[in-house]
């Protein structure tokens, strides 16, 4: 956690155990944190967490040191794993919702997995929470005040090979939530949305054959869930290279609400339209954002997803990696950004 005040803050974090609701929360602090730098909480080492294992959620509270006036920080958690060399990180949020959509989700889909963990952010009131899949399945739980709930994908009924999205929903108060995918190598977290735009940018994506199963082989599939009330017809993905030229678009079919389509830069063609650039190919962004991609001038490429004005859109991308020499795919996520 970094305070990004000018003045020393002061840091309280409470945490809450998932595994016994009924438990006094758990708060740590600290103290006098100078403006601009950063602290670390390690759930291993610190001395208010006694028991050996621990499953729960936490609020943040920061105030200007010797006062009430709140104090701004940002913050973000890395998860290690326990059972291999492993890793996901997400970054803390500011503000909840009462509906959050999660724009993958996944029941044992290519060896990959999703959960939510569902916090209520609260610190008096409990909240009842569903969960709907984009299939229609549903999980509730009932959270008290700051706790959370685990929801996996192949939950509510959801058969083995489901690909889609989900939208979570609280009946009294805001909630956040972050997406996990595990499975096949993969420790990849994304956080939730509560709002989204017509038009989103992702920095970073690529892929390649030619370099898939080497350690700089790379391919990102990207999720593009429709989370306003109507459906959505005419969204398009625009492949960009380093150079920012446009190399290939995906047209889309039709997203009905809550649902997602997906895309990536060798796409099939009965889940939306070929390139209609003649002098563009699929085949040529087998190599997207790599030095032999069609009119590429180096390492990277991007994607901005356009729809149509006022629709609503949330996307997520993964980044893979298959590593032969270790016999393991990795991969991480990040959420697109809203362009205004």
């Amino acid at each position: 956690m970094q305070n990004t005040e000018t003045v020393n803050a002061d840091i309280k974090v409470t945490f809450y155990n998932a595994d016994n609701p009924a438990a006094t929360p758990i708060i740590a602090t600290r103290t006098n944190v100078p403006g601009g730098s950063a602290v670390s909480f390690d759930m291993g080492t610190i001395s208010e967490i006694s028991a050996a294992s621990f499953n729960g959620s936490a609020i943040v509270e920061t105030t200007r040191s010797g006062s009430t006036t709140p104090a701004n920080i940002v913050a973000s958690v890395m998860e290690l794993a326990t059972n291999g060399p492993a890793a996901r990180a997400f970054e803390g949020v500011n503000q909840g919702a009462t509906t959050v959509y999660m724009p993958s989700a996944l029941c044992n889909f290519a060896n990959a997995t999703s959960a939510y963990a569902v916090t209520n952010t609260s610190q008096t009131g409990a909240t009842d929470v569903t969960v709907t899949f984009s299939n229609g399945n549903t999980v509730t739980a009932n959270l008290l005040a700051g706790a959370k709930a685990s929801v996996n994908g192949c939950s509510g009924g959801n058969p083995d090979g489901y690909s889609g999205s989900a939208t979570i929903t609280s009946s009294a108060t805001d909630i956040v939530v972050i997406g996990k995918v595990g499975g096949g190598g993969r420790s990849t977290a994304f956080l939730g949305d509560s709002a989204g735009a017509s038009t989103l940018a992702l920095p970073y994506v690529r892929w390649t054959e030619e370099r898939w199963g080497t350690p700089t082989g790379q391919h990102a599939s990207i999720a593009v869930q429709n989370i306003g009330t109507s459906a959505v017809s005419g969204v398009v993905v625009r492949y960009l290279n380093a150079s920012g030229q446009l190399v290939g678009q995906h047209a889309l079919p039709t997203i009905n609400p809550g649902a997602k389509k997906n895309s990536s830069a060798v796409w099939s063609d009965s889940e939306g339209s070929t390139q209609p650039q003649g002098s563009f190919t699929q085949a040529s962004l087998q190599e997207f954002g790599y030095p032999l991609s069609n009119g590429g001038s180096g390492f990277g490429g991007s994607v901005l997803i356009e729809g149509p004005a006022g629709s609503q859109l949330s996307a997520v991308v993964r980044i893979a990696s298959r590593i032969d020499s270790i016999g393991s795919t990795v991969a991480e996520d990040f959420n697109a950004i809203p362009v205004q």
